[in-house]
């Protein structure tokens, strides 16, 4: 086959070439007839070369056609992360541009893999969303110009979103609204963003909203084990909770500590380095990820395995399209390409859960969310139930979006994503909270408390209301914010509308 591509390629350049020529003089191209023009040289070579174009990838290997489309898929659904977190931020140019391109990437990659046609449609309707949110910014825009000088209510709302804060559990702000983005707190310690997305630097805050490292980073997240990733420079590195580097900014790429040791990309492979920052586990993987209950998953080659603490190989190479998942409880969910089933397989690589489900979710406390019935979980016709740890089924499939469970109790959504409820029900499948939230994928009882909102638009648009419910669904902190993000250590941050 590579044979057969190479010829049809130098067909291809001859073809090319020839009309170049005949450009400039024909009788160097067609030498019958007598006719011996421009015209006739652009109708013979580019026809050829119109058909070579066509044949050569047809005749392209099946293997390089998956590789090429397991390439989209990766370049799709980070193309798709990064319009989220540019929407997010509300810097709707960027995420329209990256989920125009993620589009392209994934329609081409959903002719090998079904998974990519459900993200497609994610990628459209998260374009179409954030060029109206673009229409809305413009407009807001124009309306605050010509009312700039006009004098108005200070408690009047643009129905735009406005800065963060940091509300306690009665939903008293103990830190005024003052940052453009705001994370949650670790180690008394939160990352803050003065600035936009593009020129906004990061910043750490204490629980008093007093600078203890002054806007710097260009990007930081919260600390993980008395570590925080933190990236300067183009380069990742690590601080202390004093501010002080414990590793240098050093890596292209790096993912947080976890279980003492962090991921990081030396190069153009991946290795661990300790917390001192001395590498452990020698840069040799295409990819890695972090490590949880012991174990880490790696890509080698083109498949995803697992590795030991000590960089030993203990399952072997053989998961596809990323289909690696981090162990949990002591099970990590297995994907096998050819049936496109899931199932549960142990630290030593062996099913203990035959692989029948069209869709599968980590262990926690004890049970997992898996999808029966007809089609893809990702792509539709199916419903999600919970099974405990020898595959059983306690929990009937019947929810179209499983949450995990914490402290007994999950998330689950009725309807489809766009129109669908949110209710919580608990192990018994009973419902506590019945369905009536419109909250987004993630949300959780944290510190006792969840994140919900009612609205109209979806849940990365203005014009929504976030407020928090208790576990037995009482609103106890009213829906009025813009944007919120989980309680952490007794705080949560808050975004209020302008």
């Amino acid at each position: 086959m590579e044979a057969i591509s190479t010829i049809f390629a130098l067909l291809s350049f001859i073809a090319f070439m020839a009309m170049l020529i005949g450009l400039i003089r024909p009788t160097l191209v067609i030498h019958w007839g007598e006719k011996r023009t421009r015209g006739r040289v652009i109708l013979y070579y580019g026809l050829g070369l119109i058909i070579l174009s066509i044949l050569v990838p047809a005749l392209e290997p099946e293997e390089v056609k998956i590789e090429r489309a397991q390439e989209n898929l990766e370049r799709g659904t980070r193309l798709l992360s990064v319009a989220r977190t540019a929407y997010d931020a509300q810097n709707f140019q960027t995420a329209i541009d990256s989920a125009d391109v993620a589009t392209t990437a994934l329609k081409s990659a959903k002719l090998y893999i079904s998974e990519a046609n459900v993200l497609e449609g994610q990628a459209k309707a998260f374009l179409d969303s954030a060029k109206v949110a673009l229409e809305k910014q413009i407009s807001a825009s124009g309306m605050k110009k010509e009312a700039k000088n006009a004098v108005r209510d200070e408690t009047a709302t643009t129905g735009q979103p406005g800065k963060w804060g940091y509300i306690n559990k009665r939903g008293e702000f103990v830190i005024p609204p003052q940052f453009d983005s705001a994370a949650s707190f670790k180690n008394g310690l939160a990352p803050v963003r003065i600035g936009d997305l593009d020129s906004g630097k990061y910043g750490y805050i204490n629980k008093r909203g007093e600078f203890v490292a002054t806007p710097q980073f260009d990007f930081a997240i919260p600390f993980s084990e008395g570590l925080a990733r933190v990236k300067i420079g183009g380069k990742y590195g690590y601080i202390n909770t004093s501010m002080e580097y414990i590793v240098t900014p050093q890596f292209s790429e790096a993912w947080s500590f976890s279980e003492e040791l962090a991921a990081v990309e030396i190069g153009s492979e991946w290795g661990y380095i300790n917390r001192q920052g001395k590498v452990v586990i020698k840069p040799q993987f295409r990819n890695a990820r972090s490590f949880s209950d012991g174990l880490a998953a790696v890509e080698i080659g083109s498949e995803w395995g697992y590795i030991n603490r000590q960089g030993k190989v203990v399952i072997k190479p053989q998961f596809k399209l990323n289909k690696a998942e981090p162990f949990s409880e002591g099970l990590a969910q297995g994907f096998i390409y050819d049936t496109g089933k899931y199932g549960y397989i142990n630290k030593s690589g062996i099913y203990v859960i035959a692989p029948k489900f069209n869709g599968a979710r980590g262990f926690s406390e004890g049970l997992a969310s898996v999808c029966i019935g007809a089609g893809n979980a990702y792509v539709g016709g199916g419903k999600w139930g919970y099974i405990n740890k020898k595959g059983k089924i306690v929990i009937t499939p019947q929810y179209d979006w499983p949450g995990a469970f914490k402290n007994g109790l999950a998330f689950v959504q009725m309807g489809d994503p766009k129109t669908g409820k949110y209710g919580v029900i608990n192990k018994s499948g009973e419902y506590v909270v019945k369905p009536q939230f419109n909250s987004h994928v993630g949300v959780a009882f944290l510190e006792g408390l969840a994140r919900v909102y009612i609205g109209d638009s979806g849940p990365f648009e203005p014009g929504n209301e976030w407020g928090y419910i208790d576990e037995q669904g009482k609103i106890v902190i009213p829906l009025q914010f813009a944007d919120a993000r989980g309680f952490s250590e007794g705080l949560a941050a808050v975004q209020v509308y302008k």
